[in-house]
């Protein structure tokens, strides 16, 4: 799309969100096209396959990670960090004054 659609994008991230979150974040966050703002997330960024035990318990073994496809870095267990940290009270704030301040200065994308 032309340079004009190209608007920044910021996600909300806590350590309460985890797996299609994480992965929508790490991938806008690894190609520089969002801020993160909030907290570290969770860290559920893997693929695990449940074992059915014989007492009926269930033990569920993590197979994939998923890493940065840019960086390589490991987010599964670790979350994906903030680029501007904000409690989750002021996050929708936060967030909204970045792309305010983006917007007014000319800012976009690569």
């Amino acid at each position: 799309m032309p340079a004009a659609y190209q608007l920044p994008i910021a996600v909300i991230l806590n350590d309460r969100g985890g797996s299609a979150p994480e992965v929508l974040g790490a991938s806008l966050k690894e190609n520089k096209r969002a801020t993160i703002v909030g907290r570290t997330s969770f860290g559920c960024l893997g693929a695990t396959i449940p074992t059915h035990m014989t007492d009926n318990s269930e033990l569920a073994v993590t197979v994939q990670e998923f890493t940065g496809a840019v960086t390589g870095a490991k987010y599964n267990n670790n979350g994906i960090p903030p680029d501007v940290p904000a409690d989750d009270r002021s996050a929708v704030d936060t967030a909204t004054k970045l792309l305010l301040d983006k917007i007014a200065t000319g800012s976009r994308p690569p």
